[in-house]
């Protein structure tokens, strides 16, 4: 029998799904950053930015997640603002 659990978890910032199958664990980007990822998809179909433009911008935010640096979060921060 295959074990599933699925949780919300909000430890490191934002709203995570996790899902949990027999003992492997996969943790979903936060909401957040999917809605992100699906507003640049958007502004890319409708042609108001270039693909090659809205995929270096998700790989990026991508990155500064991956990274957990205080500083790099900051600095992304003030991109985004920009």
């Amino acid at each position: 029998m295959v074990a599933l659990k699925v949780a919300m978890d909000t430890e490191r910032g934002g709203h995570r799904v996790v899902l949990t199958v027999d003992e492997t664990t996969i943790e979903a980007p936060p909401v957040e950053h999917l809605v992100y990822y699906a507003g640049l998809g958007v502004l890319a179909a409708v042609e108001i930015i270039e693909w090659p433009l809205a995929l270096l911008l998700m790989a990026g935010h991508a990155l500064m997640d991956a990274t957990n640096r205080p500083a790099l979060h900051e600095f992304g921060e003030v991109l985004e603002e920009a």
